[in-house]
């Protein structure tokens, strides 16, 4: 019985470093491709923290806009 349950138990970290290892490639290749950024439109936008900070304040600055009867085609608001 004990060879079995240890076999058994070695089985069970061997799989858990096998998941852990598969998480952290998983880990690496998502934040390489959060690096990279992405194309819109024709267009290459980096989505960096930095980016994702800048991005999130325009587009809350542009919902407040709309909140207050921006009219259309007028930007100054993004100038404040």
């Amino acid at each position: 019985m004990i060879k079995i349950e240890r076999v058994a138990e070695s089985s069970l970290v061997e799989r858990s470093e096998k998941r852990q290892e598969e998480n952290r490639a998983v880990t690496v290749e998502r934040d390489r491709r959060i690096a990279a950024g992405f194309s819109f439109n024709g267009h290459r936008f980096d989505f960096d923290v930095d980016s994702v900070a800048n991005i999130t304040g325009a587009g809350a600055s542009a919902g407040i806009a709309v909140a207050l009867d921006a009219e259309l085609g007028d930007l100054r608001w993004a100038d404040a």
